[in-house]
């Protein structure tokens, strides 16, 4: 007797499972990729805030007022206004098109579509100067009291933005 061609029902799960198996640990290296390149993004733009930030420090005398919510301020999105005013206004300080914005095209959003946050006190100045942060892929993080930074050689927030 002659075996018809073809593949037995135990070789075709075994098939399957192994392809099942190489997809999961294609998609978890894959999504940890993506985080990683999320994370490197907000440091990227965080980075050029505060340089848009000390750019205006520089020509004004001082950090742009923040408004919004919270202590202090609120999200970044109020900054646009001051680095980054229509044509013809004043200096620009920031190029909108570099970052996501929100529905009304004024707040300036993280790579996990949540505000960055801008807060500043004239009382930080001589410590920590301003306080920049991405509330991170959760939307819930909050960052040390600006008090506790010895200096403002460096933006707030920058390394800390893993959850």
């Amino acid at each position: 007797m002659r075996r018809a061609a073809g593949f037995t029902l135990i070789e075709i799960l075994l098939v399957v499972g192994v392809l099942g198996i190489l997809a999961g640990i294609t998609l978890g290296i894959s999504s940890g990729i993506r985080e990683h390149r999320r994370q490197q993004q907000a440091r990227g733009e965080l980075a050029a805030l505060a340089v848009a930030l000390e750019s205006y420090r520089a020509e004004h005398g001082d950090y742009p007022v923040a408004t919004g919510t919270g202590e202090n301020g609120g999200d970044a999105g109020t900054l646009l206004a001051s680095l980054a005013p229509p044509e013809g206004s004043g200096p620009t300080f920031l190029h909108r098109e570099r970052f996501a914005r929100g529905p009304a095209g004024e707040t300036l959003l993280d790579p996990w579509k949540n505000p960055y946050v801008y807060r500043y006190d004239p009382d930080w100045t001589a410590r920590a100067g301003f306080l920049l942060y991405s509330r991170g892929p959760d939307g819930d993080h909050e960052p040390p009291s600006p008090a506790g930074r010895p200096d403002r050689s460096a933006p707030a927030n920058l390394d800390n933005l893993s959850p």
